[in-house]
């Protein structure tokens, strides 16, 4: 189980990665503009396809937990679990062609993509240096980079673009149907904490430990506040995949006793 010590540091992490996108939005405008919120002829009817999807998601990723899924060993093994991740996916990105609705509708804005993944590197990068000063007895900080890089870790990273990008979905328009993209923002975040739940009484959650769902609850709302206000979860997937990582000893254990893989 996870300690204090490591959501704290999660914690500040993430706000300066916030703070640091907000900023960045500031000083790059011209290849950062100010996001306009999409619209829609009938937000309600999009609404309830899009949470169809998500329950079309769900179903398929049932399927996953029981095993009917793509298997193989060996270095091939990432490639196929992320073809995993996009089966389990798919049918969020099946609204969105079926639908003839953007990218941009799920804030992936195909304008200045270059910047907004650099910027995201970056603002990941500087979240993981953060992250290793804030909670002792994690390795340095070239040491856990190095191992976030390695390629073994490609299917979460799909994995993490793909939670991205069905979030956006389902937010874009939540905020068309209400007009009221900070309520939207708000209602998201509060579903999804309220989501982990279930999980975590059937294993004998503590009351503090659900009490942090309010913590999530505001980091949630505050990540989500700020790709609403940049329009784009380019930058957002490489943090959040970045601060995943930060829960696997692996990844952020002593160097003498864990492996870059």
């Amino acid at each position: 189980m996870l300690d204090r010590s490591h959501y704290t540091a999660l914690y500040a992490a993430y706000a300066v990665a916030m703070a640091g996108a907000l900023i960045a939005g500031k000083i790059r405008r011209r290849s950062w503009p100010a996001s306009v919120s999409p619209t829609f002829a009938r937000p309600w009817r999009e609404l309830g396809y899009a949470m169809f999807a998500a329950i079309c998601v769900i179903g398929v990723g049932q399927l996953y937990q029981a095993g009917i899924r793509l298997t193989i060993r060996g270095g091939l093994a990432p490639i196929f679990e992320s073809i995993n991740q996009l089966l389990i996916f798919s049918p969020m990105i099946v609204l969105l062609i079926l639908r003839r609705h953007s990218p941009a509708t799920a804030w992936l804005p195909l304008r200045n993509v270059g910047a907004h993944v650099v910027t995201g590197i970056l603002l990941a990068a500087v979240a993981v240096l953060v992250f290793t000063v804030v909670r002792s007895g994690t390795a340095g900080w070239p040491v856990v980079v190095g191992r976030l890089v390695h390629p073994k870790n490609v299917d979460i990273l799909v994995q993490v673009f793909l939670e991205d990008f069905s979030i956006a979905v389902i937010l874009v328009r939540v905020g068309a149907a209400l007009r009221r993209p900070m309520l939207a923002a708000l209602l998201v975040a509060a579903l999804f904490a309220a989501g982990h739940i279930p999980a975590m009484l059937s294993g004998g959650a503590t009351a503090g430990e659900l009490a942090r769902l309010l913590l999530d609850f505001g980091l949630g709302a505050f990540v989500l506040l700020t790709v609403q206000r940049t329009g784009s979860i380019w930058w957002l997937v490489w943090i959040h995949y970045a601060m995943d990582m930060m829960q696997f000893d692996r990844i952020v254990g002593p160097a003498a006793t864990s492996s870059a893989g």
